[in-house]
């Protein structure tokens, strides 16, 4: 009978762990733990952090200039961190981190949409309206044409096309 209840329940896989890959965890939590302490306050708001997590960055900032104290204190909140789960943290700190990457791609694009505005005239105005009735087609039909007759003088200024960009940005902003 003792060697049937061992066939009927499943056996549990133990995972042994190494000393040092422990190590290797608590260091990367420590660099993790660091870094965090040195984003701005901006920034570390927009992170999902706990009220304990919170403290521990808020300690780091005003002790990181004591060397062995903050050292210590990177242990204390690596050792917060462990064994959390991490990822919504990880997650939006990447995305802050792609912010200004991301930014740089929405201007291009509206940039690209300007030089094609004045490009194309009247064409990319209505398929541009057709995909957002939102915008003022009086408005974006004058700054075109300014910017067209600009394009063809003697002296081109850009300012109708750096307004038209402006118009652009406003109506598509970047969150």
């Amino acid at each position: 009978m003792s060697d049937n209840w061992q066939e009927d329940e499943p056996q549990e896989e133990i995972i042994y762990v190494s000393k040092s890959e422990i190590k290797r965890d608590m260091e990367e939590l420590r660099e993790f733990a660091n870094e965090l302490v040195e984003l701005s306050q901006t920034k570390l708001a927009k992170l999902p952090l706990n009220q304990e997590q919170k403290e521990a960055v808020e300690l780091g900032k005003k002790i990181y200039s004591k060397k062995d104290a903050y050292r210590r204190h990177l242990q204390y909140f690596s050792k917060i961190l462990f064994n959390k789960d991490l990822s919504e943290i990880h997650h939006a700190l990447n995305l802050i981190k792609q912010a200004p990457q991301l930014s740089n791609q929405h201007y291009q694009k509206l940039e690209e949409l300007r030089d094609e505005l004045i490009a194309q005239g009247d064409t990319a105005i209505h398929n541009l309206l057709n995909d957002n009735p939102e915008l003022d087609r009086q408005k974006l039909r004058q700054l075109v044409r300014q910017a067209q007759k600009d394009q063809q003088s003697d002296k081109p200024t850009k300012k109708p096309a750096q307004q038209i960009f402006k118009y652009l940005k406003e109506v598509f902003p970047y969150e």
